[in-house]
């Protein structure tokens, strides 16, 4: 069977941008908390490590998880193309 894989390419500029809902800044910095799992549990006989990942807003240090991201309490500004290829608002 010859297959051809599909390249998609999504253009990020035209997707929606998350935004911090205590200061409305659009920029964040990834975080990494890193959890001990007991040998009993790891399923290996082993201490093992494991990460979760967080954002940290860069302007008021406001956190946020990769899990609260599929919450509807996130703030998402929507993709305006106006204001994305650097149009202003014509009223």
């Amino acid at each position: 069977m010859n297959e051809k894989k599909k390249t998609i390419r999504v253009n990020l500029n035209k997707q929606p941008t998350i935004i911090c809902k205590a200061c409305k800044n659009k920029y964040w910095k990834p975080l990494v908390k890193i959890k001990v799992v007991s040998p009993l549990l790891s399923g290996f006989g082993l201490r093992t490590y494991a990460m979760q990942q967080y954002f940290e807003c860069i302007n008021c240090g406001s956190v946020i998880s990769i899990e609260s991201l599929d919450d509807k309490g996130i703030e998402i500004e929507p993709y305006d193309e106006r204001v994305n290829n650097g149009e202003r608002y014509k009223k």
